[in-house]
């Protein structure tokens, strides 16, 4: 029989991948359970501006809070509690990338089967309009500030898809910052 001991001194590397998998899932549940959480606070009816700027702001510090607990553990347990800045710009990033992702197939599947895409994006624009008239503006200025509408607002593929490339654009900023942060090279001998 072979003798199997654990020596905590020795640890194989993980990798990268493996935590930030684990944190963007944490995170893509915590805004899962946000979102799901306004949407039941609203009747079961979606509003993608419930919460106003708490709410995006939340979604924010959320993503940032979440690349930065993820680099942390990666530069604690794998990196002798040194990271250089590419390293966790690479670990915080690859962390944003999967949280996009995640999140865009979650939206796929919710506007799919959760709710009626098409009703929200026509509540959305109501709700714009509503808006434009009350700041004062014409019915023609209106027509034309509506047809500068966004493209991506007319199918669920392509917001999703759109959310895809917007995240992988914004984590990018959120690595910087989260690299920044948490950098830590060894002291020089």
């Amino acid at each position: 029989m072979t003798d199997i001991s654990f020596n905590s001194e020795e640890r194989t590397p993980v990798g990268m991948f493996n935590y930030a998998y684990k944190w963007a899932l944490i995170g893509s549940i915590a805004y899962v359970v946000k979102l799901y959480g306004l949407y039941f606070y609203n009747d079961f009816h979606y509003y993608p501006q419930a919460g106003g700027l708490t709410g995006m702001l939340f979604d924010i510090l959320l993503v940032l809070v979440t690349m930065y607990l993820c680099t942390a553990e990666y530069r604690k347990k794998e990196q002798d509690d040194y990271i250089t800045f590419g390293k966790a710009f690479k670990v915080s990033y690859l962390t944003g990338i999967l949280v996009s992702i995640i999140l865009a197939v979650f939206m796929y599947v919710f506007h799919t089967y959760q709710v009626d895409y098409d009703q929200v994006m026509s509540e959305q624009t109501d709700l714009a309009v509503k808006m434009l008239k009350e700041k004062g503006l014409t019915p023609e200025q209106i027509k034309k500030q509506m047809s500068m509408a966004p493209a991506f607002t007319k199918t669920i593929e392509f917001s999703s898809g759109i959310l895809i490339i917007v995240g992988f654009t914004i984590y990018a900023i959120y690595a910087l910052i989260a690299a920044a942060i948490l950098k830590r090279n060894p002291p020089a001998i």
